[in-house]
């Protein structure tokens, strides 16, 4: 199997190149969709009564909402590899986004290593989000096994390199 046409094999990503991506604004309706289709009615983001007097004083986005709106922009902007799978992700959410907000997202590709299967290479991105007045919102880390333009004739697995947590915020 070859790479993806326009896609980046595990060779040619540049350990620690960086983009930064376009800005997304987050609304009521995105909100409503995410709420519905995970079907988490948390009542910090689904009870605007509720939340307005909670610790967070408004409804605020929901932190699998902010990963999964990281991960939209990552494949929108920043070169894509030819990814085999998603195989991790950790996330920290250090400040709240809510709708109207405008999110965008820095990705750099902070490790890359072998892995068991010669075809095969993990990435590790370490990603910021933030929103439109720069405050960071949330830090990330996400892992994925990317397809190599050339298999290596063995490629044992070095227990040292396993990716790290995310690093602290700001």
């Amino acid at each position: 199997m070859q790479p993806v046409p326009d896609r980046l094999s595990f060779e040619d990503l540049p350990l620690g190149g960086e983009w930064v991506t376009r800005g997304r604004t987050i609304t009521e309706a995105d909100l409503a969709g995410y709420i519905a289709l995970a079907g988490d009615f948390n009542p910090l983001y689904a009870d605007a009564h509720y939340a307005a007097s909670g610790p967070q004083h408004g409804v605020v986005l929901p932190g699998p909402m902010i990963a999964s709106i990281a991960v939209g922009l990552g494949t929108m902007d920043a070169p894509l590899p030819s990814t085999v799978a998603l195989v991790g992700m950790t996330w920290r959410f250090v400040r709240p986004a809510r709708p109207g907000d405008t999110l965008h997202t820095r990705w750099r590709l902070g490790r890359k290593r072998s892995v068991a299967n010669p075809e095969w290479g993990l990435s590790v991105w370490q990603v910021e989000v933030r929103n439109q007045d720069r405050t960071l919102v949330a830090t990330g880390e996400v892992a994925r096994l990317v397809k190599r333009r050339t298999p290596l004739a063995e490629a044992p697995i070095d227990e040292a390199q396993e990716p790290e947590p995310a690093a602290e915020a700001e």
